[in-house]
Parts: C-alpha cells; structure tokens; sequence
C-alpha cells in the first residue's frame, strides 16, 4: 500500500497491521476514510468561512479562519474517525443491536453535520441574505427614528412656531392699518370737526376784527369826533366808547380762536399720545412674540441636534446588530427560511446531504458484514482480555 492509501485506510479506522493481512478489505476502508476527509476538509473550509465573517472588521481575519478553519477540520476528522473506530461488527452481534450501540455515534454524527453545513449555507446564500440583512437595517432604522420623534414631539413645537409667527404678522399689520382702528376713527373724526369749526371761527372772526379795525380807524381819523381843549385835540367820549367796545369784541373774538385751537391742539395731543401707546403696546407684544419665537427656535434647534444624534446613535447600533457578522447572517437565513419556500428547500436538502455525507461512514461498518478484518480484531481484542 502506497502513503495515500494508508492514509486513507488510517483515516477510516482502520488498524493498519490487520488490514495488510486483509487485502480484500482494503477498497471498504479507503471509501470510509476518503469520506472521513472529505467530511473534515469541508468543515475546514465551513469554520474558516464562520471565523472570517466573525472577526470581518479584523486586520487579523484570514490569519484566524486559517488557523481556526485547520484546528475544526482536524477536530471534525478526529471525531468522525473516532466514530467509525468505535463501531466493530462482531460474529455474535445482530444489525439490530450494532445499530443501537451506534445510535450516539449517529446522533453526534448528526449534530456535526449541521454545524459544518450552518456556515456553508450562509455564503451559499450570502447575496440573498444582505439584502435581508438591509431590508431588516432600514426597517429597524424607520422604527427607531419614529420612536424617537415621537419622544421629541418636534411637530407640536413646529406648529407653535407657526402659530407665533401668524400672531407677528398679525401685530405687523395692525401697526400698518392703525389709522383704520375704531377708537383712531372716531378721534381723528373729532379733530376733524374742531378744525373745521376752528376755520369756521378763524373765518368769522378774522373778518369782523378787520371789520372792527376799520371802523376803529374811521372813528380815529374823523375830526368830528375831536373837540379842542387847551388847544389839544381831544376825542370825544362817543367815539372813545364806541373804540373801546370794538376792542372788547375784538379781543374776545380772538379768545375764542384761541380756546378753539387749543381744544384742536388738545385733540391732536391726545391722537398722537393715543397713537404713540398703541403702537408701543405692539411693539411690545411684538417683542414678546419675538423673544418666544426665538426661544422655541432655540428650543426646536436643541431638540433636533439631540434628536440627530438619538438618530446617529440608533443607526450605529443597528448597523451593529445588522452588520455581516455570522450571529447576524444566521439570524438572516432564519428568516429567509421562514419567508422563502424555496431557500427553506434549498438549505433543507443541503443539511440532508451533509447528514448522509457524514452518517455514510458509520452505515456502511454498520451494513458491511463481518469480514476477515472483523474477525482478526475481535480475536486479538480477546486475546488482549485474556
């Protein structure tokens, strides 16, 4: 026997100083252990693949999936050998009672298929399961974000702002459309009538004082309201009492102007100081408004630095809990198998195939009957007892 048969013969439990005194049992044993190998380089390769998508953002991960995928693959050879050296058919022994005394072996046969077939499935499916794994990000992400908003309630604070800004506007307008204000009307109406009756009274007056100053005048230069005394000229009493009454009336007719337009005066006073308060009141309420809106602006603008970074955080942990580690991957196939008949078949039928793959070896020393090799090892396992 060549190195490679021995190898093969070795790997599948073979005792190699019996074998070569068993020639025809040789073929039985290098399909066992060719079986034994393949089942060990394929969790090689399945390990590697798992270690390299855990340590995925490591400068290290290939060092790692080799070193680890080399140790699976001894392991997983070491055990299937050890299964297939663990079951010998003895002359005495029935099928039915080697199949019970094998059934642990089959059961950890079983379970080392689906830890060896887990990580081949996720790069079989690895473009399907990205998508997923997106699919699955953006949906968490849309949740998360709606949560947070809704904490900071950032459309109640908008509509407020909104609000505040009307109530401006409003006060804007009311400073342009003061004159059409009730109260403004209804003073400016008034200062409206004193000036026209103070014209009215200017009017008049102003025409019988000239009246009076003429007439006034007329009685001055006319000599025959003068007498001579001591050679002096002298008015006379008549014209002297007519003089006096012109001016009474024309003082009083200039009294009357003059109470006329200081009540006008009064009017404007009052319109200008009502007009002074009502736009200061606005201006006030403006201010007010102003100083809210700011301090709601300031308010949404904190909230909305908080919330982006609520935002920033949220999505980190997601691209964390969604990222292409192998725990996240698996979760992904998960639900892909749930979703998807197809992947669920697909995966189905590769489990079964890696569970034949690896059972194959334990059925057939399980179906293979007792053959010289068999034989001697029993006798020499007797002989050993004894």
């Amino acid at each position: 026997m060549n190195r490679l048969i021995k190898f093969l013969c070795f790997s599948g439990g073979a005792n190699l100083s019996i074998l070569q005194k068993c020639p025809t049992e040789v073929n039985k044993f290098i399909s066992i252990g060719a079986t034994v190998v393949m089942t060990g380089v394929l969790a090689s390769i399945s390990g590697g693949y798992a270690v390299s998508q855990i340590f995925v953002n490591s400068e290290n991960r290939i060092f790692y999936a080799i070193a680890f995928g080399l140790v699976w693959g001894l392991t997983i050879f070491n055990l299937d050998r050890f299964i297939v050296m663990s079951i010998n058919a003895t002359k005495n022994s029935s099928l039915r009672e080697q199949f019970f005394v094998a059934i642990p072996r089959i059961l950890l046969a079983l379970i080392i298929a689906v830890v060896i077939t887990k990580p081949l499935e996720v790069r079989i499916f690895s473009e399907r399961i990205s998508s997923e794994l997106e699919f699955q990000r953006i949906i968490s992400d849309s949740i998360s974000i709606s949560k947070i908003e809704q904490n900071y309630d950032l459309e109640r604070t908008t509509k407020s702002i909104s609000s505040i800004s009307d109530e401006i506007e409003s006060v804007e307008r009311e400073k342009i459309e003061i004159f059409n204000a009730p109260e403004f009307k209804q003073m400016s109406s008034t200062y409206s009538s004193c000036r026209k009756t103070l014209d009215k009274i200017k009017s008049n007056s102003y025409r019988q004082i000239r009246k009076n100053n003429n007439e006034r005048k007329s009685l001055v230069e006319n000599e025959q309201n003068y007498f001579i005394l001591d050679e002096q000229r002298i008015l006379n009493s008549n014209a002297k009492s007519r003089i006096n009454v012109l001016s009474r009336e024309n003082e009083k007719l200039k009294k009357n102007i003059s109470y006329q337009n200081s009540k006008c005066k009064k009017l404007e006073r009052a319109i200008a100081e009502y007009r002074e308060r009502y736009l200061e009141e606005l201006n006030q309420r403006s201010s007010f408004l102003e100083k809210r809106k700011m301090s709601k602006t300031m308010q949404l603008d904190s909230a909305n630095l908080k919330l982006l970074n609520e935002i920033a955080d949220s999505k980190k942990i997601t691209e964390k809990s969604y990222s292409s580690n192998f725990i996240s991957q698996l979760e992904a196939l998960g639900k892909l198998k749930a979703k998807e008949k197809l992947i669920w078949t697909i995966s189905t039928f590769i489990l079964i195939l890696f569970i034949l793959i690896e059972i194959t070896p334990v059925m057939v020393k399980l179906m293979s009957p007792t053959g010289i090799y068999d034989e001697i090892l029993e006798m020499q396992n007797e002989i050993y007892l004894e």
